[in-house]
């Protein structure tokens, strides 16, 4: 699951940094402080959770012992939060850094073959999904 994660912000951060660099001069400061408001608003809208562990509710906790561990779950979520937008944010980096190092006309051809895999996987994707059955008025 986390994997998944990890790999669809990175796609969506190759997504954006191609639609960044597709332009005739990239603004790297405005997309650093789009990226930053983005964070804000994250972190406004963001109420600290924590769900307890498995098999944690089975153990007889006390009321001062559960409240303990979801305050550890939530401090360490915040933490761990943080350090994962920061490699979000070096991912961007890194991926926009090495666009700049392509020229025009390969930034548009990796752009395409990029949009050609997304299709690819996407027709992959529904050929898994079974199709819907047949209702009676369509038989």
């Amino acid at each position: 699951m986390k994997f998944r994660n990890v790999m669809a912000l990175s796609v969506v951060g190759a997504c954006a940094a191609g639609l960044v660099f597709a332009q005739e001069q990239p603004q790297p400061a405005k997309t650093v402080q789009v990226v930053q408001k983005d964070k804000a608003e994250k972190s406004e809208a963001k109420k600290p959770s924590a769900r307890m562990p498995n098999y944690f509710p089975k153990l007889g906790l006390s009321d001062q012992q559960r409240e303990k561990i979801l305050n550890a779950l939530i401090d360490y979520n915040e933490q761990i939060d943080d350090l994962e937008d920061q490699i979000n944010d070096l991912r961007a980096k890194r991926d926009a850094d090495v666009r700049a190092v392509l020229s025009p006309e390969q930034r548009e051809k990796l752009a395409s073959l990029e949009l050609e895999a997304r299709k690819k996987r996407a027709e992959k994707a529904d050929k898994g999904k079974k199709p819907a059955e047949p209702t009676e008025e369509s038989k």
